[in-house]
């Protein structure tokens, strides 16, 4: 009887795409939270005497990994309300609407990289039932560069951070906590290859809560506002 169960189903997308936009909520918020803590363990270790230069750096990779993950969030969250939020419009029309290309490829593309979330793989089968296996072969091959660049970026950097980003960092922190530290010390230490830095990920605000980088994203998106 399983065979009931398959096709497209606005309500099952409708609910799988509200309950993602829990699951990257609060799994952003938990970040938020491990991220304030990382910057404050940075900040000490930059102002002890003598500070271990490769631990501090290897916290700062890790802490640059956790940032961009929670901004990943934020926008694959905004994109999860958008498609709830024109469900009627997805189910009424056989192809996909223009301006809703970007965000189905990009929570497509993620599935990919969140494999063990079901509520994507869920939204993945959804929208393979509605428009093919081919607009999902196109998607996950991001065909045309529809995918959001930004959110793949950020999913990318499990990759070893470039030098420089992690200097961006260690600016960042000793700015903010008023940490007097040996900066010269830190250059130049980490032999990661040089790679290209988008620049949103060199600029902004470090210390984004993950609330605020979703009113960032709906703001660089010119979106309409979704409240947390």
């Amino acid at each position: 009887m399983g065979f009931l169960f398959n096709g497209f189903k606005p309500s099952r997308l409708k609910s799988q795409l509200d309950l993602a936009v829990e699951w990257f909520q609060t799994s952003g918020r938990e970040m938020s939270a491990v991220l304030k803590g990382q910057t404050k363990e940075i900040a000490n270790m930059l102002s002890c005497d003598g500070p271990e230069v490769e631990k501090v750096h290897g916290q700062v990779e890790d802490l640059i990994r956790d940032n961009n993950l929670m901004h990943a969030y934020a926008m694959l969250r905004n994109d999860c309300l958008l498609l709830s939020k024109h469900i009627k419009t997805i189910s009424s029309r056989k192809k996909c609407p223009p301006d809703l290309v970007s965000a189905v490829s990009t929570l497509i593309w993620a599935s990919t990289y969140f494999v063990q979330t079901p509520e994507l793989q869920k939204i993945r089968a959804q929208f393979k039932y509605k428009y093919g296996e081919d607009f999902i072969a196109d998607s996950v091959n991001n065909e045309g560069g529809v995918v959001n660049e930004d959110v793949m970026d950020r999913l990318a950097s499990s990759r070893n951070p470039d030098p420089k980003l992690i200097q961006v960092y260690l600016d960042k922190i000793a700015k903010d906590h008023k940490v007097d530290w040996k900066r010269e010390e830190f250059l130049n230490i980490s032999k990661a290859p040089k790679t290209f830095i988008p620049h949103s990920m060199a600029t902004g605000n470090l210390t984004h809560s993950f609330a605020e980088w979703v009113a960032q994203d709906i703001k660089k998106g010119n979106k309409e506002v979704f409240k947390l």
